[in-house]
């Protein structure tokens, strides 16, 4: 069931999102449909729609983050650590 308007703006204020992310700085009260804008809006006009895409990607990727943290399901950054670090060994 999709939240109205209001109710979004309400999930997103909650959210107490002050993400920055990629130079970007992302005020609290914006909705998901002005954080949009607000990043279309600070990049080149002639941006590849690919690019764009990723672009709105990694902003709802941290988004989903910061929610996920709220809720007490991230790791632990020394857990995060020594899985990149086995990543990097893997890859060498």
């Amino acid at each position: 069931m999709q939240n109205s308007e209001g109710e979004e703006r309400a999930d997103n204020n909650a959210a107490g999102r002050a993400c920055v992310g990629r130079g970007l700085a992302y005020a609290e009260v914006m909705s998901n449909r002005e954080l949009v804008i607000d990043l279309v809006s600070r990049l080149p006009e002639n941006t590849p729609l690919p690019e764009i895409a990723r672009e709105i990607e990694f902003l709802a990727g941290v988004h989903e983050a910061r929610e996920q943290a709220k809720r007490g399901e991230g790791m632990p950054v020394e857990d995060v650590r020594k899985l990149v670090r086995q990543w990097a060994t893997k890859s060498s």
